[in-house]
């Protein structure tokens, strides 16, 4: 019955998504802000008998067709409870052709520029749909450590972000020197110490990891290579470094647009970028 269901033409998977929003509404509407979180996932069906218009989400050593499943939830700030869906990409992907693209439910497909658009088009949805008095501030891993991303936010979304940061950027300090990103926030003053629990997973054992706490403030410099950008993003940075001897200590630069002056402010930073995990 399932199967027959979305194999029908008059489904729309988008009203399916449009109705869910609809009654995630009452659970946001009495918020003043909605951490907006997304993440990837990446879906196969080896046994599937028939199968249709999947993309390659293999590498140079594997051989996989499927697809990439991005989705966009709203989580409370204050309880970490999901409110619910807000958006769903499904990406498909030609790497013979270098092409991705949404497959948009039954409509036509929509080509993107590259992968990297995922984040913001999620972004731009949860934004549309927010109320104007709710601000949305969008929770990312590094996958979405993109100039354009921190561009584009600041100029035209009224939304804040906690971005875990992937390279090692050219910054402009607040002395106005210049230097790269993880390597000037490793000698940032530190705020405090704090601790969280680590759940078991990957090869991982579970633990309690005892945590320095740094905190500034710097400028990310427009990349070279993009003349599409000529003016520096300021943004706050939070470096999170686990004390003692681990096989893969924690280490996290969080770039930011929320407050960074007190401890407690740099702690609400942490516990944004870790409300994460809910997805």
């Amino acid at each position: 019955a399932t199967y027959r269901f979305c194999d029908n033409e008059r489904v729309d998977p988008n009203e399916i998504l449009d109705a869910h929003k609809r009654e995630q509404r009452s659970r946001v509407r009495d918020t003043e802000e909605l951490l907006v979180i997304s993440d990837t996932t990446e879906l196969v069906f080896p046994r599937h008998p028939s199968k249709e218009g999947l993309g390659d989400i293999g590498n140079s050593t594997t051989d996989l067709e499927g697809v990439k499943v991005h989705s966009t939830i709203g989580v409370d700030p204050q309880t970490h409870r999901m409110t619910g869906v807000i958006d769903q990409q499904s990406l498909i992907e030609d790497q013979q052709a270098s092409t991705k693209h949404d497959a948009n439910g039954k409509g036509e497909p929509i080509e993107l520029e590259s992968e990297q658009k995922k984040w913001i088009r999620g972004d731009r949805q949860a934004s549309d749909w927010l109320a104007e008095d709710i601000r949305p501030i969008f929770i990312h891993d590094r996958g979405a450590d993109a100039f354009a991303f921190y561009r584009e936010v600041t100029d035209e979304l009224d939304a804040g972000f906690v971005i875990r940061a992937n390279q090692n950027r050219c910054i402009q300090t607040p002395s106005g020197t210049d230097g790269r990103l993880i390597d000037w926030s490793e000698d940032l003053p530190e705020q405090g110490r704090t601790s969280i629990e680590i759940e078991q997973g990957s090869g991982r054992e579970a633990r309690e990891a005892e945590l320095i706490v740094k905190a500034g403030s710097c400028e990310l410099l427009p990349p070279k290579n993009d003349p599409t950008h000529t003016e520096p993003v300021e943004v706050n940075v939070v470096r999170i470094d686990e004390l003692g001897e681990q096989d893969d200590p924690i280490q996290w630069v969080l770039l930011t647009t929320e407050s960074v002056a007190t401890f407690n402010d740099s702690l609400s930073v942490v516990e944004s970028y870790r409300a994460r995990w809910t997805i």
